[in-house]
């Protein structure tokens, strides 16, 4: 048998889309400049689809074992869509999810050793397994996608493994219908090279997919730096206004919101005493000691030294002085057994805002009220009434 009269031109742009994927991709890795992890994981899947897709041709050729172009291959396929499944939480610098894939890798391969490769259950078991391992990154790469992009655009990256999927289940059903002569996708048919030039298409596009959520990570971590505070993690001055803007037009529409100021009692003799060092550290305990108190739909922000302000979405008065109040008696319960010197909310000035007076109006209002309990003492919490209303109507 003459292997180049039968071997579709598809599976060799395949094999070599996938060499030169591998050899980009393990560039880019060695860079360590753009989630090494990921990209490694990109080349080890393209470099296990060039060899699965390489021992798929020598099927049936002479000198070569059964055991290695039937089963072999089928265990480096699914290997390659088992490991995008597995790494796929690498692109957003999560730990790599093995457990599924290695769950649907390890049935199907007992079944393909135990089916006989003659049978064309053996290729429905093959091709099923694919599927699992396809629809298994649909599912767990859908909803990482959500949290950063729209539901269009987080589709529309899915959808070459949904494809992928489809494919495979064409190929399973056709595995139950038809006799094993007409399985082949060595065989020269109308069909097989429609299936194979959609698959070199996929394997184009989930390269190309990858290499963009890369950037978009990337983006996004620039994106991300630029707005929070590099010592606390909170936002920063510029990130703070925009969501108080945002806050404020809300308001215009009859979406309350209120502020919440905040500084801490005897920060700069801590300073001047334990050194810049320790004031970094008690900053980052009241961060971390305030975050709890928070919902993901409100804003909190580093003013600048040791003064916060937070931002409490559909909030009124009583309820933002609540949350102050919470904040202030959770550092005061976490500083206790220690007996140190408290290093918690000092003055807190909670605010209305709700009005369609200027958003700068709230916060200098906020600070006004703040700065009253300095005449007073420490460690309380102060309610201060929204700015005036200003008149928009025609004298």
């Amino acid at each position: 048998m003459n292997i180049g009269s039968h071997t579709p031109t598809q599976m060799v742009l395949i094999a070599g889309l996938s060499l030169f994927a591998s050899v980009a991709w393990s560039l880019l890795a060695k860079s360590r400049r753009m989630a090494p992890g990921a990209a490694w994981s990109m080349a080890a899947a393209n470099v296990l689809l060039l060899i699965g897709v390489s021992l798929y041709v020598l099927r049936g050729q002479p000198g070569w074992a059964n055991v290695l172009t039937y089963q072999t291959s089928s265990l480096f396929l699914l290997s390659c869509f088992g490991l995008l499944w597995a790494a796929g939480p690498l692109v957003s610098n999560e730990a790599a999810a093995w457990r599924k894939p290695l769950c649907v890798m390890v049935l199907t391969m007992l079944m393909l050793v135990l089916i006989p490769t003659s049978s064309t259950y053996w290729l429905a078991a093959s091709t099923s397994g694919m599927m699992a391992m396809t629809a298994g990154i649909v599912i767990a790469a859908y909803p990482r996608l959500r949290r950063v992009l729209s539901w269009q655009l987080s589709g529309l990256l899915v959808s070459p493994y949904v494809l992928l999927a489809l494919m495979f289940l064409s190929r399973t059903l056709a595995a139950l219908l038809l006799p094993i002569e007409q399985l082949s996708l060595l065989r020269q048919d109308q069909a097989n090279m429609l299936w194979l030039w959609v698959g070199f298409l996929m394997a184009l596009l989930i390269n190309t997919q990858a290499a963009f959520l890369l950037v978009l990570r990337l983006v996004l971590t620039l994106q991300r730096l630029t707005r929070l505070d590099p010592l606390t993690g909170t936002l920063n001055r510029r990130a703070f206004d925009d969501a108080l803007r945002l806050a404020h037009a809300q308001s215009r529409r009859g979406v309350r919101y209120s502020l919440v100021l905040m500084d801490l009692d005897h920060f700069k003799a801590l300073n001047d005493r334990l050194g810049h060092a320790s004031g970094d550290a008690a900053l980052g305990f009241v961060v971390e000691q305030c975050r709890p108190m928070l919902r993901e739909v409100d804003a909190f922000g580093r003013l600048g030294g040791e003064e916060f302000c937070l931002l409490l979405h559909d909030t009124d008065i009583h309820g933002a002085a609540l949350v102050a109040e919470r904040i202030r008696l959770r550092h005061a319960e976490a500083l206790r057994p220690g007996r140190q010197r408290r290093i918690g909310p000092r003055r807190c000035g909670a605010l209305r805002g709700q009005t369609p007076g200027p958003r700068s109006g709230a916060l200098n209002a906020a600070h006004a009220g703040r700065g009253q309990t300095g005449s007073v003492r420490r460690d309380r919490v102060l309610r201060t009434p929204a700015p005036p209303r200003r008149c928009t109507c025609p004298r």
